[in-house]
């Protein structure tokens, strides 16, 4: 069968793209086949992994690559390149080959520079290696908080059951996931093999120039925890300990790379609160909630996120919200809601262009794992897909309740202006509903698009919570 596939994908890639989607119609069994081997994905892609089945989809992180064309193929490198390790590698090795001697030679003024200016000033060449800044330091988390290093507070370390328990939670994480702790769920075997060995570590952080924002992108890792590894190997290194985190890193990089004006830390436009990163030309917040720096603990308000999100909306502020398990877990989602905000998505469809049909639970929940922050929904229900040609662009979803339905999901992988308003009538014909309810997270939307299609605001619901254990969220039905 993979052999006839490919005799007939490459038969297809000969013609010019107009003739694609006449082709693929012809062979009525292909497309099918072709989404149950690949998933759904645009139909020059599926084309291509059909003519070859042995293309390299992924990079060596196993994060997606991004796919250019039937005649390139995938690009070399992941989508988030600068934290990829194989495009690292690359980079700092076409760097050497073209500025050797240039960047050597700014770099070794630019070290002299700095050792200089820190033996007038401190007697030694870096001031972290400077007696008394260290005992300051020491002193000085001694007095607030009783111990040498804040990751050292009871309240930081993880509780331990007993011995039977601990093991017994162990050998079922190692049964199901390959790893010895939760934490390592998302990371990987090899992550966690490098945060539990003490040489491989330090490897790392020299490697990175021991530079904590360096690393934690390499590690795909979050600020604190790669802080709790590298104290408790007691390493005698010295690194720069960043004031950003990982997320924030990120979210930077996005901004820059998109060439996005933008302030940090900025406490002017909804004082006293401040944002994380504010974008004057779109209006637009986002704020990057740590897991540990956000929970009760330290934020013992629960009404705290709410307040900002008022206080930016009375200053016509769209502010988006994000936890840092989702930008660790789920960047390429949020890139795109991003670049659908920002504008930077250019290609359109309108929605008279699509067709509607329902589509089954398997095609439906790969489609909203890709494209929605909340993922696919459990339930069952009505699904309803929106095709341009042969390529799944939206996705609507509908629980039934006792007299009418709730509205679960919608999510699209593409401009598509008016799809929303098309689907909501196409679904209320179809089904004649008595009602149709939906809720909106005030986290990533001002719900203002339900307004504009007929709906009407209900209430409010209070301020609710989720429990964590400073590496992921869980839903509180979960326990």
């Amino acid at each position: 069968m993979i052999e006839q596939i490919k005799i007939e994908c490459d038969k297809i890639l000969e013609l010019i793209p107009q003739k694609h989607n006449k082709a693929v119609k012809s062979h009525p069994w292909l497309l099918p086949k072709l989404i149950e081997l690949y998933g759904n994905r645009p139909i020059n892609e599926l084309l291509y992994l059909g003519g070859n089945p042995l293309a390299r989809q992924k990079c060596e992180l196993n994060k997606p690559l991004k796919f250019i064309d039937k005649n390139a193929g995938y690009k070399r490198f992941c989508a988030v390149s600068k934290s990829c390790s194989c495009y690292i590698e690359f980079a700092k090795n076409n760097r050497l080959e073209k500025y050797k001697e240039f960047s050597e030679e700014k770099k070794k003024n630019r070290l002299e520079k700095f050792r200089q200016t820190n033996l007038e000033k401190y007697g030694v060449d870096n001031p972290t290696k400077n007696t008394e800044i260290k005992n300051r330091q020491k002193e000085t988390v001694q007095e607030k908080y009783g111990v040498e290093c804040i990751l050292l507070l009871p309240e930081n370390q993880l509780s331990k059951n007993s011995v039977e328990a601990n093991n017994k939670r162990k050998n079922t994480l190692v049964e199901k996931y390959g790893v010895t702790h939760q934490q390592y769920i998302t990371l990987g075997k090899d992550i966690e093999d490098i945060l539990k060995n003490k040489e491989k570590l330090k490897k790392i952080i020299i490697d990175n120039d021991k530079n904590t924002t360096k690393i934690i992108k390499f590690l795909n890792l979050d600020r604190t925890s790669f802080l709790s590894h590298f104290y408790k190997h007691e390493l005698n290194l010295e690194i720069s300990l960043n004031k950003m985190s990982y997320p924030e890193v990120i979210i930077k990089d996005f901004l820059e790379e998109n060439n996005i004006i933008f302030s940090q830390n900025n406490r002017k436009i909804i004082s006293p609160l401040e944002l994380d990163f504010y974008l004057p030309d779109y209006k637009l917040g986002i704020e990057l909630h740590g897991l540990y720096w956000h929970s009760e603990k330290q934020k013992p308000d629960i009404k705290y996120h709410k307040n900002k999100f008022n206080l930016a909306e009375q200053n016509g502020i769209n502010l988006l919200q994000f936890w840092e398990n989702e930008i660790r877990d789920n960047f390429s989602v949020i890139e795109k809601m991003l670049k659908y905000k920002l504008k930077l998505q250019k290609s359109k469809i309108g929605a008279r262009k699509v067709t509607l049909s329902e589509i089954s639970p398997k095609l439906a929940n790969e489609f909203l794992d890709q494209n929605h922050i909340q993922g696919k929904t459990p339930q069952q229900g009505i699904r309803i897909g929106a095709w341009n040609n042969l390529e799944l662009v939206g996705v609507m979803t509908f629980q039934p309740k006792k007299d009418g339905y709730e509205l679960t999901r919608f999510s699209i992988n593409q401009p598509v202006p008016g799809l929303f308003s098309k689907m909501i009538k196409h679904f209320a014909i179809k089904y004649n509903p008595k009602w149709i309810k939906s809720f909106s997270d005030n986290r990533i939307s001002n719900g203002n698009v339900y307004l504009k299609n007929g709906f009407t605001f209900s209430k409010e619901l209070p301020v609710t919570y989720y429990y964590t254990d400073y590496q992921n969220v869980y839903h509180r039905f979960n326990f």
